[in-house]
């Protein structure tokens, strides 16, 4: 699942997936990276329609089940929901520097857990801190009405919502690997 339903506030307002970094748009660097490492790629965006060249290129598309912008938690279920397998893997759409192997080594760190886990999430960390990435993770589909209910409730932060179901954490010693574009400025 690539999470591309952002409002680019921080971008005054312009679709972010679309925006160029490198020659490329961002949607196409988190598709170059994460498309070797599942079997089927999802992109949630706030309408669900295809975003412009990119019509063709196989994808699902889904519409975020909520009101528009409510941050990616939402964009999360919709993934789970209508994920075509038992586990989804999820990633921003600006972070165009991610490895090109952490679908498969958070996958590792799950099989060794127990089976109640279900879900594990990226770590780095940054001066000696660890930082949660909370949306490049895995998820195991059983997690789509807890999430529902925790939306219910006005959860928006999924930091917060991957701790309260005990998410795994997966250490990357590499923080700029997952460095996300924000700002005009940051493309």
């Amino acid at each position: 699942m690539i999470l591309a339903g952002g409002a680019g506030r921080r971008m005054g307002g312009v679709n972010k997936a679309l925006q160029q970094h490198a020659g490329h748009s961002l949607l196409s660097h988190a598709l170059e990276r994460l498309r070797p490492q599942v079997h089927t790629v999802m992109v949630s965006t706030a309408e669900g329609h295809p975003l412009a060249g990119f019509e063709d290129q196989g994808l699902r598309w889904l519409a975020d089940d909520r009101e528009r912008h409510q941050g990616p938690l939402v964009g999360l279920l919709a993934g789970l929901r209508h994920c075509p397998t038992p586990w989804m893997a999820s990633v921003p759409c600006d972070a165009p520097r991610a490895p090109r192997d952490w679908v498969a080594r958070l996958a590792t760190v799950l099989a060794t857990q127990t089976p109640e886990t279900g879900a594990a999430v990226i770590c780095t960390r940054l001066r000696g801190e660890l930082r949660m990435e909370p949306v490049f993770s895995l998820l195991h589909q059983r997690w789509a009405p807890v999430l529902a209910a925790a939306l219910a409730q006005g959860e928006r932060a999924p930091h917060r919502w991957l701790k309260t179901i005990g998410a795994a954490t997966v250490l990357f010693d590499d923080p700029d690997a997952f460095f996300n574009v924000n700002t005009l400025q940051d493309l």
